[in-house]
């Protein structure tokens, strides 16, 4: 899905990742602090909606 033509956003001061792949899939990952060490939360987008209208 997020192949060589991907695209990668980071923002190291959020703990944040963006991933853009096809052309309807954005993935988001954030990672925060927990209590055995650390929580990932992934969020997947259809962002080819928008386009579709």
């Amino acid at each position: 899905m997020c192949g060589p033509g991907a695209d990668r956003r980071t923002d190291a001061e959020r703990h944040f990742l963006a991933r853009l792949g096809d052309w309807w899939y954005r993935g988001e990952y954030t990672v925060e602090e927990a209590p055995a060490g650390a929580g990932v939360t992934r969020r997947v987008y259809d962002v080819g909606e928008a386009l579709i209208g």
